[in-house]
């Protein structure tokens, strides 16, 4: 079958003028570019346009994200006077617009005031803020879980206690 294909091949080749054969073999090359631009250069043309308009958004992101360790570092050793700590949740996560993600606020045992917080869907950098505001006011992080939810958003289970 593959011999009998190339030899018709060749038989057609072989039959056509040399003028004939030119523009077959232009109208080739042209097709083969074609193919090439629209199944490799074109998407990924797309994708580096795509990801070079999320560089300053990421540069953004990145720049917050070390402002906010600077300042979780710079209060991390500071003694605060300490408040109760459901009360201090519940603020944090109204202030920073987390109180609909909010599934599951429950205590944890154990020594110490310890909560088990879940949020579902809930927006990344928000939710960074808000373990960096407890932090701030001297609370710890004991366990910090998240999962993507969809892009900016994330599904989290924590666990923060003093």
């Amino acid at each position: 079958m593959r011999a009998s294909l190339a030899a018709r091949l060749r038989a057609f080749w072989e039959a056509r003028t040399r003028r004939e054969r030119v523009v077959l073999a232009l109208a080739a090359a042209l097709v083969a570019l074609l193919l090439f631009d629209r199944g490799v250069w074109a998407p990924l043309a797309r994708e580096r346009a795509a990801l070079i308009a999320r560089v300053p958004e990421l540069a953004r992101t990145a720049a917050e994200a070390e402002a906010l360790a600077a300042r979780v570092r710079a209060g991390h050793g500071a003694h605060r006077a300490q408040r109760a700590l459901l009360p201090l949740i519940e603020e944090k996560l109204a202030a920073l617009g987390l109180r609909q993600a909010l599934v599951r606020l429950r205590p944890q045992p154990g020594r110490g005031e310890r909560f088990l917080l879940e949020l579902r869907d809930a927006p990344f950098l928000p939710l960074v803020r808000f373990v960096a505001a407890l932090g701030e006011a001297g609370v710890d992080t004991a366990s910090l879980r998240l999962e993507r939810a969809a892009p900016g958003r994330v599904h989290a289970r924590l666990v923060v206690g003093r």
